[in-house]
């Protein structure tokens, strides 16, 4: 899983990620993509349209998401 929050959300913004066509193919390999619905929630806050591939799943913020793979025995790994 990749979890994307701040900066890290334009990885998973289609109108800014030079990387659509890598996300993709790596979803076809079962890697799962999440934004975090709080650095979503600010930019629009700010006037952001924010546009996901088609990718990314928005349910969970990033803290969420790391927290429950780590109570599922996951490592976290901050890039």
């Amino acid at each position: 899983e990749v979890v994307a929050n701040e900066q890290g959300l334009n990885l998973l913004r289609s109108d800014i990620t030079p990387f659509a066509n890598e996300i993709a193919n790596l979803a076809d390999s079962e890697v799962v993509f999440y934004a975090c619905s709080r650095a979503i929630q600010r930019l629009e806050e700010r006037g952001v349209e924010v546009r996901l591939v088609p990718q990314a799943h928005d349910g969970f913020t990033a803290l969420d998401r790391v927290v429950m793979r780590m109570q599922d025995d996951w490592n976290y790994m901050k890039l």
